[in-house]
């Protein structure tokens, strides 16, 4: 090659590679840059994922049922089943176990939730694990709040048949009362919901003691004291430790 050609050939070249880089540098797929969402589309996505409170005496129960998930696992009465059997061992570490069920607890879908409320209302379940039901429930917080009021508005069905009648009124009233007070405690988070929701309770069709507990709760939450209900729900559930 002469002395003159050699800086053409070497331009050529470079001119070679310069094009093959540029036309895989376009045809190349976009790199995967991790970002971070911003504030403004979570929010919006937590809006159109949030339940509505329930206003109405209406039971929103058949709605929820004809939404059952297609899990094999029953997993609401999987959680009752453990916290059945961990009061049957009479062990002395409640707190760590709440907490430990708290989270599966957070866990819990909307639909779910309301197969709990589904399980307290059923009079054919044992008390301790309608107990329980609603117990579960008072540790999800506000988005129990549709499954809580479910359980204290609908009329449980006459099963006579399976106890006494006055057994089983007992029984409902106790698993209702429960429930009101589980209400009554979300009422320290959103007040003016739960004034709402109390008020509903008060009109409804529930017995006399429900109403007046119902009342009670209004006149906590309007002095700006809410949650005040005498009864304390987790500890009437650990209770039966002692039994």
């Amino acid at each position: 090659m002469s002395r003159h050609h050699g800086p053409i050939v070497v331009l050529i070249v470079i001119a070679l590679v310069g094009g093959l880089i540029y036309v895989a540098e376009k045809t190349k797929a976009p790199a995967m840059v991790p970002s971070e969402p911003l504030p403004g589309a979570i929010l919006i996505a937590q809006q159109k994922n949030k339940m509505p409170f329930s206003e109405s005496l209406k039971s929103a129960m058949p709605k929820a049922q004809a939404a059952k998930s297609a899990s094999v696992f029953d997993m609401p009465q999987i959680l009752i089943d453990q916290v059945v059997q961990r009061l049957s061992e009479r062990r002395n570490d409640w707190a760590a176990f709440e907490k430990q069920t708290r989270a599966q607890v957070a866990s819990l879908s909307y639909n779910d939730l309301m197969a709990l409320a589904g399980k307290a209302l059923d009079t054919e379940m044992a008390v301790r694990e309608r107990d329980v039901a609603v117990y579960l429930l008072s540790l999800a917080g506000m988005p129990a709040h549709n499954a809580l009021f479910e359980v204290v508005k609908t009329p449980v069905g006459n099963k006579a048949h399976v106890r006494g009648k006055s057994l089983q009124q007992s029984d409902d009233d106790s698993v209702k009362m429960r429930a009101l007070v589980a209400l009554d405690q979300l009422a320290v988070l959103n007040p003016n919901q739960l004034y709402k929701t109390m008020n509903l309770i008060r009109k409804s069709k529930a017995s006399s003691s429900i109403k007046s507990s119902a009342m009670a709760s209004l006149v906590g939450i309007s002095k700006g004291s809410p949650g005040k209900l005498v009864v304390n729900l987790n500890q009437t559930v650990a209770s039966a430790e002692a039994q």
